[in-house]
């Protein structure tokens, strides 16, 4: 029972990663794009 207790927990951790990473990325890709517009290169 543990293990299935600790794989539950390890998925939901693992979730909340991914959504936090998805986040991040936009965040990021956001930036660059209005690095792109207000500091052309």
């Amino acid at each position: 029972m543990t293990s299935f207790t600790r794989i539950d927990r390890l998925k939901r951790r693992a979730e909340k990663l991914n959504k936090l990473h998805d986040k991040i990325s936009v965040l990021l890709s956001r930036l660059s794009l209005f690095r792109l517009i207000f500091f052309p290169s």
